[in-house]
């Protein structure tokens, strides 16, 4: 079963977010660890091997379960959010809404937030190379339990979940006054406040020190609670049945082709180049005459599609050599190829070094590289050779794939 590498995004971004990934077969955690949204990178390369669930606060995701008549989705997204507009902060073209399943009973877990919001928190995912494949609201995370209400003070809001089944939060220096109020209502509404408000067991967890407003109150089981207890917990209810935010507009799109629409042209362009690199190392060191003979067919396809106007010459790599050089002289898109063709150059042979993905940063003019290699020094050398030829390159942590090596590179123009 694959692992999960689960995430928690703190309420303030300045804050250490926790993550770890989850052994689905030992039920244990196999690492974790905190670290700072700028560091959010070092996780893209776990975010690929794992299923990804990243869990946003309740300070910024509002949560109600409503009733609906409505039992076609479409219908429900279309009647829900207006059914819920006197309890709305924004317009409802400004928020976006995730929906549960309805029950037999009509009923329906409604989460909403801004869209700004929304998009700030994905761009972190994205400028990091990291995959989501699932968005979930800590509300969604929080069990509830039919002999006792509970509290979870957290460093500056608060979540409670009530025995009747709802869930809510609020900041944790406003929980007293709502508290007061709440127990004050029982209180009138009772004939013997004693009996009605022992009826209410309440178990509290906190962060840190326990204020002096809770510690004085009766019925109230406290219990001192750590950030990394609280991300074990909700870690644990989660399940295939938590709603998943990225819903309607933010489904994920599968990542080659998001890759294919952004460079189009420049991935033919890189293909191209491979082919035709592919036939001139097979005729240069190996006799494979039949094999030569169908990367040249492909080399003569490609090379039709990206220089569609230009007729061809006799020289096959000739002509295509000239062509590249003469795209490296302005544009994002002549500094990929240039980089790709310094490159390429380098690779001597498959067997020594295997490229396995290609992606361009047209932003930061860098070429990224993912290679495989029978050993380390095979990707430290590639490496050195590359330095030598004037480039930039930066070289991650290499990572064993059963006999070979693996390790990305960030190319770019030396300065």
């Amino acid at each position: 079963m694959k692992d999960k590498l689960f995430i928690q995004l703190p309420e303030d971004e300045r804050d250490e977010m926790l993550w770890g990934v989850w052994n689905s077969d030992d039920k244990e955690w196999r690492e974790r660890g905190s670290l700072l949204t700028v560091d959010l990178v070092v996780l893209a390369e776990q975010s690929q091997r794992c299923e990804t669930i990243v869990i946003v606060p309740s300070a910024k995701v509002s949560y109600k379960q409503v009733y609906t008549p409505a039992k076609q989705l479409k219908q429900i997204q279309l009647a829900v959010p207006y059914a819920l507009e006197d309890q709305l902060a924004n317009p409802i073209d400004q928020l976006h809404f995730a929906f549960g399943k309805r029950d037999k009973d009509g009923q329906i877990d409604v989460f909403w937030l801004t869209h700004e919001i929304m998009e700030h928190w994905l761009s972190w995912f994205e400028q990091a190379e990291v995959k989501v494949d699932r968005l979930v609201s800590e509300l969604g995370l929080i069990k509830t339990f039919d002999d006792a209400s509970e509290i979870i003070l957290k460093d500056h809001f608060a979540i409670i979940s009530e025995n009747d089944g709802r869930v809510w939060s609020c900041q944790r220096d406003l929980l007293p006054m709502l508290w007061h109020k709440q127990t004050a209502d029982l209180s009138d509404d009772s004939n013997d406040n004693d009996e009605s408000l022992s009826a209410n067991v309440l178990r509290l967890f906190h962060f840190g020190e326990l204020e002096s407003f809770w510690a004085e109150q009766e019925f109230i089981v406290s219990q001192p609670f750590t950030a990394d207890e609280y991300f074990d917990a909700i870690c644990q209810e989660f399940s295939r049945t938590t709603v998943n935010l990225l819903q309607q507009r933010y489904v994920p799109k599968r990542e080659s082709n998001l890759q294919l629409k952004k460079y189009t042209s420049a991935l033919w362009s890189c293909a191209f180049a491979f082919i035709v690199f592919l036939a001139y190392q097979g005729s240069q060191f190996y006799v494979l005459s039949a094999e030569n003979a169908v990367l040249r067919e492909q080399g003569e396809q490609y090379f039709s599609r990206v220089f569609s106007r230009r007729p061809r010459g006799s020289d096959l790599l000739g002509q295509t050599q000239r062509l590249l050089q003469k795209s490296n002289q302005s544009g994002s898109d002549g500094e990929f190829l240039k980089l790709l063709n310094v490159t390429a150059s380098q690779i001597i042979s498959l067997d020594t070094i295997k490229p396995t993905a290609i992606t361009y940063d047209g932003r930061k003019s860098e070429l990224r590289m993912d290679v495989l290699a029978p050993d380390y020094q095979s990707l430290n050398s590639f490496r050195d050779e590359l330095v030598k030829t004037g480039l930039a390159v930066d070289m991650s942590s290499a990572s064993s794939q059963g006999e070979l090596y693996s390790t990305r590179l960030v190319i770019r123009s030396g300065s």
